[in-house]
């Protein structure tokens, strides 16, 4: 079921088609906008190009020859993407004595150190700085 339908020319050759619709995601927000088109224009170099696009849910999506693809991805890279992954609480690494085995991270602390936390770059990943803060051990004193 199309909400709405268009298809506009001008005299120059462009062409622009796009359809519309309505998703139901059973989202709280409600429905999602689900459209799809084309457009086709001649170039500088007298060549008609045409691009073929979807834009759901999902994101924009373009398709057209004159359009670039990413390369394909190498093997060894798809071997590793298959590989199980360690759980992120088991890649802080060894801990120090009198360390308690978890860490509170804490993001872009104010100025330098938080409570005696340690810088850790790329701790987290997309290069954004994170602080890892290691509680002390409670000590028990024998009498």
């Amino acid at each position: 079921m199309f909400v709405f339908s268009f298809r506009v020319e001008t005299a120059h050759g462009i062409v622009h088609a796009e359809q519309g619709s309505l998703k139901d995601l059973n989202l709280k927000e409600g429905p999602v906008s689900v459209r799809t088109g084309s457009y086709s224009y001649t170039g500088p170099d007298g060549k008609k190009y045409t691009v073929n696009w979807t834009a759901d849910e999902k994101g924009f999506h373009a398709q057209g020859e004159h359009l670039p693809t990413p390369p394909p991805i190498p093997e060894a890279i798809k071997k590793s993407l298959a590989l199980p992954r360690v759980p992120e609480h088991l890649q802080a690494g060894p801990l120090g004595e009198g360390e308690l085995p978890h860490a509170v991270e804490l993001h872009k602390p104010l100025s330098g150190g938080l409570l005696g936390g340690e810088k850790m770059s790329h701790y987290g990943g997309y290069g954004e700085e994170k602080i890892a803060v290691r509680q002390p051990a409670p000590v028990a004193y024998g009498y």
